[in-house]
């Protein structure tokens, strides 16, 4: 007999096509039993209506008939509003009216407590679609857990409408969450022409049983604060124990709702391997010269070691002391070994990685006639070669370069490159020789940063601190590498002719590491910072949190980016943000911040970092609408978890070839 075995989240189900049945069973878990139980309390109130189609049930066995159908369904927004109205929970003596909360401006924000980007994206979303399609508090809190989906109705072939999801709370809500798509899993009809008097017509059988007297209790509250703890998500304790992959699943969830939302048919998860892979990471740099691409590396393998996967890394880059000679070296975390090709390539022969994934440019130079280390690898190791490009060095730097050439080696020779959007157009217009091939190799990740995660952990009492500390001064934060081309020397100047000259009680703080050649911040720039610049030295996580939330302004005057992490963190950060009008910060971020006029002389740098910072002070209400509108569009884009997921879809779609 055809029969098909479909796992959700919560429960196992059974079709039984030619015996026109559903078995449904929970599994063996507190909150699918929970869940499976609350179902079966519905269906013992509703058992006698025509509308549910069950066949027989206990408390460990659903059984339903099978309803095959070929109809679409057509959401009616401002009809079902009128439906959802009557489905609110039941009030205790602690409520809020209603209309209370449509008229309090900022309620969710009230309820909620949170920072953290994407949670308060998914929040505004929802809030908005009052605005978009006149829908109110019931309509936005159903949303986020998918009844406005409406998968919990199913009209047959002959046009009957049945109510196939039963997990109704005692609250008096139908309780499912959209990362779960159970129905979409079972039935995945195409769904349109539900009318508003069938729909009508279960609801009245529904509000026999559930209160609606209009109230909203605080246990609603706690429903929108709890998703923030993950309590109404309790699905990402299925799959680990681990609290970073749980973080990164309720992301999950966080996105997928979004993508609900907004019509987008784009979902995330993670793929755990079937067995171990191992993966060669070829970073970037000579010890200590860690920046923006290591930090992209260890976002996404930190997550995907926890799967399963096992990286190994290998640094290659030019002999400073004998320029044209390789240095190799077999890194672990903090420690580096330098070693000659034999050994490197027994090391590499050793651990017989399952896919080599280079992220730097070095690996495809040629000095004296000598093979290149991407194709050494792919003749001797013999073994999928991924190249990320994390710059255009044809941008600028010109095309005799032996680092040039490298770069087009690796353009040649990977057999699959991943690169940010900016970079793809940049490198198609570069080597236009090489158009159909980057076209055809390239798949487009956008990086991400981590930093938001510590948002939430920010102590308020340590903001107040440093915000008290420069008391009635605007405290400007750049962050980042301190370096030349960084443009770290001409914010200093400008600072100090904004606090001397203009009379502007500005505070500069400097996060980051020093390069290797200079003894201290002083031999760096030249001569003694002035008393309202400081260099606080490189800051991680919480710390760099809690310093980007107590300042008023972020400052990224790098010369060349093919990114900037920095100002992505910042804009996520809500601060108004200011960079030079070049390369990707102008393409990702122009409509966003304060654009200062790049130039390749000095004092017309500092004068134009100087009128952009004014600018923003005089304008700062503002900008900060435009720093918020970047974190709304911006998360979205740019979240770790859809960073994460985009190379463990990668890696795994490459190892199945």
């Amino acid at each position: 007999m055809s029969s098909e075995t479909i796992e959700t989240i919560d429960f196992i189900i059974e079709l039984k096509k030619e015996e026109n049945k559903v078995v449904k069973r929970p599994r063996n878990h507190e909150i699918s039993r929970k869940r499976f139980k609350q179902e079966i309390e519905t269906i013992e109130k509703l058992k006698n209506k025509g509308f549910i189609p069950v066949v027989s049930f206990n408390e460990d066995e659903l059984v339903m008939k099978y309803l095959t159908t070929n109809v679409d369904f057509k959401r009616d927004f401002k009809e079902i509003e009128q439906i959802l109205d009557e489905l609110y929970e039941q009030p205790t003596e602690d409520f809020l009216d209603l209309n209370e909360i449509r008229n309090r401006r900022n309620f969710v924000e009230d309820l909620l407590k949170t920072r953290n980007p994407l949670f308060r994206t998914a929040i505004e979303k929802i809030e908005n679609i009052e605005k978009e399609i006149g829908g109110n508090y019931v309509i936005h809190k159903s949303t986020i857990h998918g009844n406005l989906t409406l998968d919990h109705f199913l009209k047959d072939e002959e046009g009957k409408m049945y109510l196939i999801d039963f997990s109704f709370s005692g609250n008096g809500y139908i309780e499912d969450d959209i990362a779960r798509f159970e129905v979409d899993e079972l039935w995945n009809p195409s769904r349109r022409n539900l009318k508003y008097k069938e729909l009508r017509d279960i609801f009245n059988e529904i509000e026999n049983y559930f209160s609606h007297k209009g109230k909203l209790n605080k246990e609603t509250m706690k429903f929108f604060v709890s998703l923030a703890n993950l309590e109404r998500a309790p699905y990402v304790k299925y799959y680990t124990s681990d609290k970073d992959l749980q973080e990164l699943l309720f992301e999950y969830f966080l996105l997928n709702s979004i993508s609900a939302i907004e019509g987008k048919d784009e979902y995330f998860y993670l793929l755990k391997p079937d067995k171990r892979r191992k993966i060669l990471i070829v970073s970037w740099g000579s010890k200590g010269l860690y920046g923006g691409v290591n930090t992209y590396i260890r976002s996404y393998a930190s997550y995907l070691e926890k799967l399963g996967y096992e990286f190994f890394e290998i640094g290659v880059y030019e002999n400073s002391a004998e320029p044209g000679k390789l240095v190799y070296e077999i890194r672990n975390k903090e420690n580096y070994e330098v070693v000659d090709e034999a050994k490197l390539f027994d090391f590499i022969k050793f651990i017989n990685p399952d896919l080599i994934h280079i992220h730097n440019y070095t690996a495809g130079v040629v000095f004296n006639g000598e093979e290149s280390l991407i194709s050494k690898l792919k003749n001797n190791i013999k073994k999928p070669v991924i190249a990320t490009l994390h710059g255009c060095l044809k941008e600028f730097i010109d095309g005799s370069s032996p680092y040039v050439k490298g770069e087009e080696n690796i353009l040649k020779e990977a057999d699959l490159l991943t690169m940010n959007k900016y970079l793809k157009k940049t490198f198609i217009e570069k080597y236009p020789h090489l158009k159909d091939a980057i076209e055809e190799k390239t798949i487009v990740v956008e990086p991400a940063s981590y930093l938001y995660r510590f948002i939430d952990e920010v102590d308020e009492n340590e903001i107040r601190k440093i915000r008290n500390k420069y008391e009635n001064e605007w405290i400007i934060v750049y962050h980042g590498r301190i370096t030349k081309e960084k443009g770290v020397p001409e914010l200093i100047d400008a600072v100090r002719i904004l606090r001397e000259d203009w009379n502007q009680k500005v505070r500069l703080l400097l996060i980051g590491r020093l390069q290797q050649e200079y003894k201290n911040i002083e031999d760096f720039y030249g001569e003694s910072l002035p008393s309202y610049v400081e260099h606080i030295g490189q800051k991680q996580g919480k710390e760099l949190a809690t310093y980007l939330l107590s300042s008023h302004i972020s400052v990224q005057p790098s010369h060349y980016d093919s990114f900037n992490y920095s100002l992505l963190e910042s804009l996520l950060f809500e601060i108004p943000s200011v960079s030079y009008d070049v390369f990707a910060p102008e393409e990702y971020y122009s409509k966003y911040i304060t654009r200062a006029e790049y130039s390749n002389n000095y004092l017309e740098r500092v004068k134009n970092l100087k009128a952009a910072i004014l600018m923003v002070i005089e304008k700062y209400d503002d900008m900060k609408k435009y720093a918020v509108k970047a974190r709304r569009e911006l998360i979205t884009t740019h979240s770790l978890g859809k960073f994460v997921f985009a190379y463990n879809q990668i890696y795994e779609n490459i190892l199945e070839r």
